[in-house]
């Protein structure tokens, strides 16, 4: 039994690639099982699997894997089998359109501030960046946050501008920094003071 399918574009998990152009995906069964390949990518990816959903999505699942695995190594890291396959999957796979069109996500670490709001709207980068939020865009475990609470963030980003998307997931964490005499003795200095009757104080003999 041998069937074929056309298909635009492939999806594995959270990721989406868009073809140059429509390939034609080959079904077959063989030796109890189905097989599922494209010529146009070769045979490094052949999917397999009791039913045509379980083989094509076998197949979308290598292609995927060896795309993330290429796409982040540069040329000279790769070796000459890696180099064929890539050169295959650019000839396939609109990488400009993968590359505008997927988030960045990032681990970050800041502080968390409610500025002049009653809840937490505010994210005081390590690096030194400053940036608002919308609670709609993190996770519930923020909205607890004191102001000045450290966290370490996973953080989705437009991949051109570095927009913030998303918070996908945070940790509290400790604070990184400690303060230095000055501060302390600012931080002492501005303290509220108690007020405290004047007394003499007659100490025992």
């Amino acid at each position: 039994m041998t069937g074929k399918q056309l298909v635009h574009n492939i999806r594995a998990g959270s990721a989406s690639y868009e073809l140059i152009r429509p390939v034609q995906i080959n079904f077959t069964w063989f030796e109890n099982m189905w097989k599922c390949w494209s010529d146009n990518f070769g045979f490094a990816y052949v999917g397999t699997g009791e039913s045509l959903p379980l083989a094509y999505s076998n197949w979308e699942n290598l292609v995927h894997v060896d795309f993330q695995t290429l796409y982040h190594k540069r040329p000279f890291e790769m070796i000459p089998e890696e180099q064929k396959r890539w050169t295959l999957l650019v000839g396939t796979i609109d990488v400009l359109y993968y590359r505008l069109n997927t988030p960045l996500s990032l681990r970050e670490i800041g502080c968390v501030s409610w500025d002049k709001f009653p809840y937490p709207a505010k994210i005081d980068w390590i690096d030194g960046r400053s940036e608002f939020f919308l609670l709609s865009q993190t996770p519930p475990e923020l909205a607890e946050c004191a102001p000045s609470q450290w966290i370490e963030a996973i953080v989705k980003r437009h991949p051109v501008t570095h927009r913030l998307l998303s918070i996908e997931h945070i940790q509290k964490i400790k604070s990184l920094f400690k303060p230095s005499p000055s501060q302390l003795s600012r931080e002492w200095e501005s303290a509220p003071r108690a007020d405290l009757p004047k007394t003499k104080w007659d100490w025992p003999k």
